[in-house]
């Protein structure tokens, strides 16, 4: 899920405002993003995953991610919004670095651009005109810069419109900037936020070009080579923690495309390094814990084994209490565990036959239905899966409620699904359902 600031340089003029709020020159974020088809289906920001099944008729299961847009990232969109995309990449913007206890502190919900608040009185905008006028005189303009803002430039017009044109403008401009950038003689001080952009970008064309192996592995790469400058770095940005998870959200999408063990441990290591770091807020670290639980939970699905399952489930429900407290109330977290624990307790109940896992999974997957925090997609998906379950406990109990609910719910999903494969599923269903009421 598409993200916060990450250091570039130190300015050395910033814009500031009458309310003397200091703000960097330019900030830009974006989220990252989520394959459908027959079959169990897994589901991350809008995404959904070609899975098969566990046995009986084939039916789509889908672990699902909230995002901060419709087509987050795992990368994504350029939004204002800096939470952890599910599975996720993201733009970062050019402002000065940031102690990670600082997040924890004052940015519970991780807005990596909201500005940074000083002590000090305000700067006449004359005076700054001056002194950016004399810093271009003495320090010419990095030559990488226009083709930098080129590509931004482009990327929110893509963002904006959708127009694959101007995507492929912006990728074209990034490889540029980041080529030029690589060539300096030093490295370049905004190297790691031009390789976590560039990766943004490429996560789009993923989306939108059937999901090429290719870009997949260069948005990892590129995701790791400015973690590795990043490490050097004292303090670490503060969006480090952000492009971390979505280390682990890339290596997750990896692991559901090709079932790669090594991949699988690479995203559970990454999501552990996200919750041992002390210095990083508690909502992240239970976002972290939140995706280790949907890992495992997924790859008990994808692997037909229940080695770990519970522990996911427990991963789960643990950052669902913490996102569910008065004091935290962190809705998006909550909107997330609640759907991937539908999930996770269809897929204990599938492997074990226990009632209490099927009433489990349709108890969560009300409150995921109902819950505000959901897209229109993520809702149809939701009630589409409820009514399977509810239909599924008619066929096991024969309670007439179960088989009234499952047609209520289908047909509320069918008035609002415009077409598509989802169309045709719940068509399906309420098909197989009215043969029976």
């Amino acid at each position: 899920m598409l993200v916060g600031p990450y250091k570039i340089f130190i300015l050395l003029f910033s814009q500031e405002t009458s309310d003397g709020v200091q703000k960097p020159f330019s900030s830009i974020t974006s989220s990252l993003a989520p394959v459908s088809g027959q079959g169990h289906e897994i589901t991350i920001h809008e995404r959904t995953y070609n899975l098969g099944h566990l046995g009986g008729e084939s039916e789509p299961f889908k672990i699902t991610g909230t995002s901060n847009h419709d087509s987050d990232y795992l990368p994504g969109s350029i939004a204002n919004n800096t939470e952890p995309s599910t599975p996720g990449i993201g733009m970062v913007d050019n402002s000065e670095p940031v102690t990670t206890s600082d997040v924890s502190k004052s940015n519970p919900k991780f807005d990596m651009n909201a500005p940074q608040r000083k002590a000090h009185r305000t700067i006449p905008r004359s005076f700054q005109k001056g002194a950016k006028y004399l810093l271009q005189l003495f320090w010419p303009l990095d030559p990488t810069e226009t083709l930098y803002e080129q590509a931004m430039e482009s990327y929110q017009k893509y963002q904006l419109s959708n127009n694959l044109q101007a995507l492929q403008a912006a990728l074209a401009n990034f490889e540029s900037a980041l080529n030029a950038r690589r060539a300096a003689d030093a490295e370049h001080p905004q190297l790691a936020v031009t390789l976590i952009n560039y990766a943004s970008a490429l996560w789009a064309r993923y989306e939108t070009t059937g999901r090429p192996d290719a870009d997949l592995r260069q948005v990892i790469d590129y995701h790791e080579e400015a973690l590795k400058i990043w490490n050097k770095l004292v303090p670490r940005p503060r969006g480090y923690p952000i492009v971390l998870t979505n280390l682990g959200n890339a290596y997750f999408e990896a692991y559901c495309s090709d079932r790669n063990g090594t991949i699988f441990q690479k995203a559970i290591s990454t999501y552990k390094a996200v919750r041992e770091d002390e210095t990083f807020s508690a909502q992240i670290h239970k976002t972290a814990l939140a995706r280790m639980g949907i890992t495992l939970c997924m790859r008990c699905y994808l692997e037909k084994t229940d080695d770990r399952l519970d522990e996911g489930i427990e991963y789960l429900e643990e950052a669902l209490r913490f996102a569910s407290a008065s004091s935290t109330s962190d809705e998006k977290l909550r909107a997330l565990c609640l759907a991937n624990l539908a999930n996770a307790c269809e897929v204990r109940f599938q492997m074990f036959g226990q009632a209490e896992y099927l009433t489990k999974a349709i108890d969560y997957g009300y409150s995921a239905r109902e819950f505000p925090q959901t897209s229109q997609n993520e809702r149809i998906s939701c009630m589409y899966n409820l009514s399977r379950l509810l239909w599924t406990r008619y066929q096991n109990t024969g309670h007439i409620k179960d088989l009234i609910d499952a047609e209520k719910i289908t047909k509320e999903a069918w008035e609002v699904v415009e077409s598509g494969e989802m169309r045709a599923k719940i068509a399906s269903l309420l098909q197989e359902i009215q043969t029976q009421h």
